[in-house]
């Protein structure tokens, strides 16, 4: 009998200790550390085209303005490689708000401003203010 209470104590510790451990951990992950950013002379491309065929640049102008009034996102591309995506803090946040934000300089070369956030290798944006590059 006492070796059945505690072993039930030891289990009752081991599952307090992993509800402890795993709630700190998600509570870490829900929202990752953002960085106050300014992406220069970043390229506003139509991440399926661009990702599926390589197209980007003046050429593929009206494309990147029809798909993302369709809803294919928007994203940003650095000169180093690099692609950003619009995120938001509000999960609900519709594509079509990002687009809005974009589109009127699609295929052209901006200034963000906003807050960066990593995670598994993406680059989120969430853009406050984007403008024509000089």
């Amino acid at each position: 009998m006492r070796k059945a209470v505690n072993l039930a104590l030891s289990a009752a510790v081991a599952l307090a200790l992993v509800g402890f451990t795993s709630s700190a951990a998600s509570a870490q992950g829900q929202m990752p550390m953002g960085e106050e950013v300014t992406l220069t002379q970043v390229q506003v491309i139509d991440l399926h085209c661009f990702t599926a065929g390589g197209m980007k640049g003046d050429m593929h102008k009206e494309c990147n303005i029809a798909c993302s009034k369709a809803g294919v996102p928007l994203g940003l591309l650095s000169q180093d490689g690099k692609v950003y995506v619009p995120v938001s803090h509000s999960p609900m946040t519709s594509q079509s708000t990002f687009n809005e934000q974009l589109q009127p300089y699609a295929e052209q070369f901006v200034t963000v401003k906003g807050t960066l956030y990593k995670n598994s290798g993406i680059l989120g944006i969430e853009i406050a203010s984007v403008e024509a590059a000089d």
